[in-house]
Parts: structure tokens; sequence; C-alpha cells
């Protein structure tokens, strides 16, 4: 487990149609978050004063102790994370979304394409959509997923 936590702060420069530049520092773990944020606060100025570019947020970035979980000692031989699978869910926004399993199994898809229910991809399904009783996780906008999954199919992404 990392002994650090990040605060990235994203600074915009002039030209509109580049991304935001990242500027991050590493803080203790153990805070609250009242304190990570009354920090960010008070560094977001100290930047802003030392950049032509405008600090437009900071994102707090926290390192979990997974040690917990059950999980492989060491990636399989054939795992590629270009290779991946793309579950397609419902959500209670006006689109629907998707996550990507990064060098998904291959016996869950040996093709173009998997089931998206039952098994291990059901299990994880279900993650997303009841997390685990007190996280629920939610899309990128902030929408819940919801049952039942779309489709499953292959995705390819280059290094």
């Amino acid at each position: 487990m990392a002994d650090v936590n990040q605060i990235i702060f994203r600074l915009k420069d002039g030209e509109s149609d580049t991304k935001n530049a990242p500027f991050t520092v590493y803080v203790p773990q153990g805070d609250t978050l009242a304190h990570y944020n009354s920090f960010a606060s008070a560094f977001a100025t100290y930047l802003d004063a030392t950049s032509e570019s405008r600090v437009e947020t900071a994102e707090l970035k926290l390192s979990l102790d997974i040690s917990g979980s059950v999980r492989k000692a060491v990636p399989l031989a054939t795992a590629f994370n270009e290779r991946g699978g793309i579950i397609g869910m419902s959500t209670t926004g006006q689109f629907n979304d998707s996550v990507r399993i990064p060098a998904i199994l291959h016996s869950i898809m040996g093709g173009d394409s998997f089931v998206v229910v039952g098994g291990a991809i059901g299990t994880l399904v279900n993650g997303l959509v009841a997390g685990d009783g007190i996280v629920i996780p939610k899309t990128r906008d902030g929408f819940d997923w919801t049952l039942p999954a779309l489709y499953g199919s292959k995705s390819t992404r280059r290094k």
C-alpha cells in the first residue's frame, strides 16, 4: 500500500483546444476530506500565483489497501491489456454507457462478443449496479447503472 495520496491540480492555458495540464502534489494518507480540501484551496492560490495558466480543478486520488481481496498472484502469460471487452449498460441518464475490461479472459470472450449475464461478468455487472450495499458505483456523469446489461463486445486499444 502506498504511503501517499495525490492531489492533482489541472491548469488551463490560453489555448482552449488543449487538455488541462496536471500539477501533482503528494500528501500523506490519513487526513480527512475536509483537511485535503482546505489544503487544496490554499495551495491552488499559491500555484495560480506562479503560472500564467489558470488553476481549473483539483482532484484527490486516494491510495486504497486492496490486500484483503482475492486476486491472482501474477498476470496470465496470455494477458494483453490492449485486448479487452466492453460491457454496454443501461443507466438512469439519457444515454447508455459502458465499461471496458482490459485483457478479458479468453474463456469469457473467445470471439468478438460475450454473454453479459451470469458467471463472472454477471457478478461484475451486479457490482456496478448494487456496489457492496454501501458504496454504489456511478457512471462518469454521476448516473446510476441499471439492469439489464445490454451487450458484451470486443475492444482493442493500441499501446
